[in-house]
């Protein structure tokens, strides 16, 4: 037999991945097999096993090919020099945020599972667990922008950067619900004006 390629390799993985998603997208995560899964990415059953020993697996690597690159580029983002207000770069990962939620279907689907077809009970109360520590990771960046921002002089006064961090989270969270909660054919009147949103969202912080 030919040894497949590093590259065959991950793009095999992929392939999963990607079936994966539709099939809890459609089905839910609790009732989709991995024989399910396997069939739709049109590979055998034991190559889900090679690289996922199983359902969680599958979800940690769904969860992570999304919000990794978001905490990186978060990291990124907030990495503020010259003097440069550490405000304006909070809003700029915001509206960054906004853009991949409008134009990334995967985004958009790996959201919908993680908050509509996932119950996080038994095995799949670790991923609950780890979105509180992204959670925390995310948090910490955030109140260390709004703690510059005080500094640099652009943040109001009276404003605690651990509260503004937990309710700029907030912000986004409910943001993301309201996007992937309805199907493009219902109301989604409140999208053209997120954008908006996350302008005066910052704007209220500013001196």
């Amino acid at each position: 037999m030919v040894r497949k390629t590093k590259v065959e390799t991950e793009k095999t993985r992929q392939d999963i991945i990607a079936a994966a998603r539709d099939m809890f997208a459609e089905h839910g995560v609790t009732r989709t097999t991995l024989e399910q899964i396997a069939h739709a990415a049109g590979v055998t059953r034991g190559a889900v096993y090679w690289h996922f020993a199983n359902k969680l697996d599958l979800m940690v690597a769904l969860r992570d090919d999304v919000l990794m690159p978001l905490i990186e580029e978060l990291q990124d983002t907030l990495q503020v020099e010259d003097g440069r207000d550490p405000l304006t770069a909070i809003e700029s990962f915001l509206l960054m945020h906004i853009d991949r939620l409008e134009a990334d279907p995967v985004m958009r689907q790996t959201f919908e599972v993680l908050m509509n077809k996932c119950e996080y009970v038994g095995e799949f109360g670790v991923l609950l667990q780890c979105a509180f520590e992204r959670t925390h990771d995310k948090h910490q960046r955030l109140e260390h922008a709004y703690a510059r921002a005080i500094e640099h002089g652009s943040m109001r006064g009276g404003v605690d950067p651990v509260a503004a961090a937990l309710d700029t989270h907030a912000f986004m969270y409910g943001i993301v619900r309201l996007w992937i909660g309805k199907s493009a054919a219902e109301d989604n009147s409140f999208r053209p004006l997120c954008r908006q949103m996350v302008r005066d969202h910052i704007q209220l912080r500013r001196a």
